[in-house]
């Protein structure tokens, strides 16, 4: 079966299939990470930020207090 079938497929299922079609799909690219490349200036990015947060330059904030800071500003 090639894309265009397969879409033409998805096309068909109801809302709630293709939801569960979505979760297995992401769960399989989560199994094979290692075969996703990192560009290079990705990995500058993330090497810069986790430096930064090693010399202390960042303030880290936990998802409650951060979900809570987000609600406040825009709801």
């Amino acid at each position: 079966m090639n894309l265009a079938e397969i879409k033409r497929e998805v096309a068909k299922l109801p809302a709630h299939e293709k939801q569960t079609l979505v979760d297995n799909i992401w769960d399989s690219i989560a199994a094979d990470n290692g075969a996703l490349p990192v560009p290079d200036w990705q990995k500058r990015e993330l090497d810069r930020r986790y430096a930064e947060y090693q010399n202390g330059g960042v303030r880290l904030t936990n998802a409650d207090d951060a979900f809570a800071r987000l609600l406040n500003k825009y709801a």
